[in-house]
């Protein structure tokens, strides 16, 4: 046999309305269509003789699996026979408690899912009509269980309480009822307290604090309906709970209540939702329909967290402590209260008055206006937990619409960043750490008022030289590039963070990470202009970046230092640059870059060094000086495999040329007469060739075979130039390894050319014994 349970979300509100308007008008006994969960229960048995129980306990067991039989056949499911089926079930958890029999209650239970049965009873009870007694008879039987058995609800508890909750607080307003239905609603809604003290009561000690933790939270949702009437059933519960609180924690000794076991004291009672539930009760006090049961409510719980918090050898708690809470809106009178709420309950006060902003949400946005205004005029003491914060900010921005609720907004969000800007810094790049829309709309905010910009600057910088300063190895990494619209690498070397997994590594690790995500960010903020004029102060601190940061990380680094030195400083002065001492320091981190394993770091770097060209400040012969430092590098990247790359080495040799005006390099580079380039190279700056060489035999070992054997050519012309032996000899030692090349073009092309400097080296030897015999030969006077 199987049965139905419904989904616990609120759903088709409008339906609820309509239902409640046709009062008195039959209902389908189904839930609303949605997907449902399927509940399997095994098949009665007749026989319960393997129980070994007393008499009286067999008679009700037997009654109970008649019953239930027939539950379970089409037309025998009459209301009388389902309220006696849960009549029996109490009869059963009072006979065992009587004959100590639990351990067979539970087996029974188990065996026959009697837990199952109830909640399939529950939801096949009109949704919006009460005219039975069922509903409060079955939470009599849960209540009878939790407290014989109360292990059998372990599994089960949230899904039962969800469905008690949803088949009562959905059921029509008071005013639709008729007058015995008033009166079933009213016994229903005392058996739902009562079954509700069971189960916190028969909880073990351990537990206490997390059975009430967990019933809030399931009632703390239904409070988020829109219908009046849900929410303020609902209310009156937690009222319930908070006053069952309040009362047990008055008693003398402050001892929670006796148990067989132990004594319970308020110490042992933890409630960590107790912050939410205050943030919404303080939002709820506006109603003018549960204005006093929201005050009550916060007065029990007041009570509690105050008595509950006093610690030894302090004044004791005075009941007026807590009365200004009931006077007021707002957090404005709440001081005596609010020293006992831990950081914790005030950030999730904060976070409910953050949350209600949004134009999704029916509560009165002026109480959570107030709130954050409180909040703001005491931030140390409100505005702890500056991550939470500030990620219920991002969320909510993209429900907001008024300019009036999106001020309020950037005003909290200055206040902290003015207090606690790493903090801030921290907990944008953490949750938006590609800087989308919603993330530069508060970065934008944080970056407004120059005093907090600079605050924010300085935290910038610091990250920056930590990463720098750690000295990450690019290692592996090196090779491998992440797409700009990839997050940035979070994994580290363990040798920086140490083997011991201990606080001080792990803040290290977690400041590693927040700093890489920096140099992402910094990518993205730099595409505005007016951010990127402000953020030319970093320049020096990113350089450090280029060079032990990884490949993904130079990437963004790179793209930072493009955007940020092509804006110009200000704008009465649009040709005016970035500081020349930054763009040469730049040209020579570029330069090492050329020959990196990623393309992509290579493509970029040679596209910025052939932009910032014309931007080196000075004398003509400095920038010639950068200049014929990249010729040889170009010359060989123009053979890169990567045709971006290939392209950007190209056109950047072009622009060398045009400013060392070389007319026929130029011609060359626009003809494309490659081959032709490296002669042009030699003969244009014979004297440089020694140079060029030492600057060419590293590219023998690079990973490109296109790239070897254009340096094995450069090479060959080059050697023509040098009239020392041992320089040829060192070449030719240089070129061996090639003639072993797997590529067969390299291997040939170096095979040649080691015979030809053999040979000229021979011809050099000759005719140096040559002439050294004619000068013996005609002697001094000759």
């Amino acid at each position: 046999m199987r049965f139905h349970s419904s989904r616990t979300e609120e759903a088709h509100p409008t339906q609820l309305r309509m239902a409640w308007v046709e009062d008195g008008a039959p209902q389908k006994n189904s839930s609303p269509a949605e997907p449902c969960q399927m509940i399997v229960v095994d098949p009665l048995q007749t026989d319960a003789s393997w129980l070994h129980m007393s008499r009286e306990e067999e008679e009700v067991v037997k009654s109970i699996q008649i019953l239930a039989s027939n539950l379970g056949q089409p037309g025998r499911q009459d209301v009388r026979c389902k309220i006696t089926f849960l009549y029996k079930i109490m009869e059963l958890c009072i006979s065992t408690a009587f004959f100590g029999s639990s351990r067979r209650l539970i087996d029974f239970c188990r065996r026959y899912s009697l837990v199952e049965r109830i909640q399939v009873l529950l939801e096949d009870e009109p949704w919006y009509q009460l005219s039975t007694e069922l509903r409060q008879v079955a939470m009599l039987a849960i209540e009878m269980l939790s407290k014989t058995v109360e292990v059998v609800l372990e599994e089960k508890k949230r899904s039962l309480l969800e469905t008690c909750f949803r088949t009562v607080f959905w059921l029509p307003p008071h005013s639709h009822l008729n007058r015995h239905q008033k009166l079933l609603l009213k016994n229903t809604l005392r058996s739902m307290d009562s079954m509700l003290r069971a189960i916190v009561l028969s909880s073990p000690v351990s537990k206490i604090g997390e059975e009430l933790q967990n019933i809030l939270q399931v009632l703390l949702d239904f409070t988020n309906s829109e219908i009046e009437e849900v929410w303020s059933r609902a209310l009156g519960r937690i009222q319930m709970l908070s006053r069952f609180l309040c009362h047990y924690s008055s008693q003398k000794d402050w001892n929670f209540f006796i148990r067989k076991d132990c004594t319970v004291c308020y110490e042992d009672i933890q409630v960590s939702i107790l912050g939410q539930l205050l943030g919404r009760l303080l939002l709820l006090q506006t109603s003018s329909r549960e204005k006093k049961t929201v005050l009550r409510t916060l007065h029990y719980l007041s009570e509690f967290i105050c008595r509950s918090r006093l610690k030894k050898n302090t004044r004791l708690h005075r009941e007026g402590d807590t009365t200004s809470l009931l006077r007021c809106v707002n957090l404005r009178n709440t001081k005596p209260f609010e020293r006992y709420l831990t950081p914790s309950e005030r950030t999730h006060i904060i976070l409910a008055a953050v949350e209600v902003m949004t134009e999704t949400t029916a509560f009165d946005k002026t109480v959570a206006e107030h709130i954050l205004e409180v909040a703001m005029g005491d931030p140390d003491f409100w505005l702890m937990d500056v991550q939470k914060i500030v990620s219920c900010i991002y969320d909510s921005l993209q429900d907001i619409q008024k300019l009036a609720t999106r001020h309020c907004f950037d005003t909290l969000l200055m206040k902290m960043a003015d207090k606690y800007p790493e903090e801030v810094v921290t907990a944008l790049l953490n949750i938006a750490p590609q800087g989308d829309s919603t993330a530069l709309q508060l970065w934008g905010q944080i970056f407004y008022k120059p005093q907090i910009q600079e605050k924010i600057l300085m935290v910038f910088v610091d990250l920056l030289r930590f990463l720098w300063m750690t000295n990450i190895p690019s290692s592996a990494a090196e090779g491998t590039c992440i797409p700009d619209s990839a997050p940035p690498s979070r994994e580290f070397p363990s040798e920086d963070l140490g083997d011991k997994p201990d606080t001080e590594s792990n803040q290290r690790y977690s400041r590693l990470v927040t700093a890489s995500l920096l140099v992402g960010v910094l990518h993205v903020l730099s595409e505005t202009r007016d951010m990127a004029r402000k953020m030319q102060v970093l320049l020096p601190d990113m350089m450090g970046v280029l060079q032990v940061g990884s490949a993904d990380l130079k990437i963004k680094s790179l793209m930072f230092f493009k955007n940020v030195m092509d804006t110009p400083t200000t704008i009465q002065n649009p040709e005016e640059t970035v500081d020349s001492p930054i763009t040469g320091q730049l040209m020579e981190n570029l330069l090492l870059l050329f020959d990196s394993e990623c393309s992509q770091l290579r493509e970029l770097s040679i596209s910025i060094f052939r932009d910032q060209l014309e931007s080196v400040v000075g004398s003509t012969k400095r920038r010639n000086s950068y200049i014929r430092s990249v010729l040889i590098p170009l010359l060989f990247r123009m053979s890169d495999q990567s045709p971006g790359v290939a392209k950007a080495s190209g056109e950047a040799l072009l622009a060398a040329a045009k400013l060392l005006k070389w007319k026929e390099l130029k011609h060359l580079l626009e003809t494309q007469q490659t081959r032709r380039i490296g002669k042009c190279l030699l003969l244009k700056d014979k004297s440089r060739a020694e140079e060029y060489l030492h600057q060419s035999l590293p590219y023998l070992k690079d990973p490109q075979a296109t790239v070897r054997e254009v340096a094995v050519r450069f090479i060959g012309l080059a050697a023509r130039l040098l009239q020392s032996v041992e320089k040829l000899d060192e070449i030719c030692s240089a070129l061996q390894p090639l003639q072993r090349d797997s590529d067969p073009s390299v291997s040939s092309l170096a095979v040649r050319m080691t015979c030809n400097l053999r040979s000229r080296k021979v011809q050099r030897k000759q005719r140096f014994v040559l002439r050294a015999l004619c000068c013996w030969c005609l002697g001094p006077g000759g």
